[in-house]
């Protein structure tokens, strides 16, 4: 439910947006780390969105949260590009109030500026416009079809700031 709820941000915001532009729009996997910011320095103008939780609302044998996803907007810095205020005051008004069917309407709660980085005489600001779907219901049983086996662990670990390699890499394969 949270990936079909987060593809249909994606999909509004690549039908409604004109073409060409964002470079990207897509969900943010994983964590916000260094190879994460070196693909934002890339991939600018971007919009991510990603499920960041929920606090449950009811106590009854439903579970349901008011649940929040925040669309990042990775802009460049130069004065030619896009800035990230003209695509927020694009964004947040297409997305605070729609409605996904089946599952609610959105909300925009908050805007804020998360910070800029350079690297490589590239630059990038990144903003965050974080969301509600108030009421957010995961269904009445739980859906084990799309959980898959967990089969590999793996793991880069960096004692060190900036380009360095990874210290270690960690991977484990259990048997089946």
């Amino acid at each position: 439910m949270i990936d079909e709820t987060t593809d249909s941000l994606i999909k509004l915001i690549e039908d409604r947006f004109p073409p060409g532009v964002l470079k990207e729009v897509g969900k943010l996997d994983g964590r916000l780390d260094d190879a994460m910011l070196k693909r934002f320095l890339i991939k600018q103008p971007a919009v991510y969105f990603t499920f960041v939780g929920g606090r449950s609302t009811t106590a009854s044998d439903v579970f349901r949260i008011d649940a929040n996803w925040v669309a990042y907007i990775v802009t460049g810095s130069r004065q030619h590009e896009i800035s990230p205020e003209q695509i927020i005051s694009a964004l947040a008004p297409l997305l605070n109030g729609h409605t996904i069917k089946g599952v609610g309407t959105i909300f925009c709660n908050r805007v804020e500026n998360l910070f800029s980085i350079s690297k490589d005489r590239k630059a990038a600001r990144i903003h965050a416009i974080s969301l509600t779907i108030p009421n957010y219901s995961f269904g009445y049983e739980a859906d084990m079809s799309d959980l898959e086996n967990f089969i590999t662990y793996h793991a880069e670990h960096s004692l060190t700031e900036g380009d360095a390699e990874p210290a270690a890499i960690d991977e484990i394969t259990l048997p089946q």
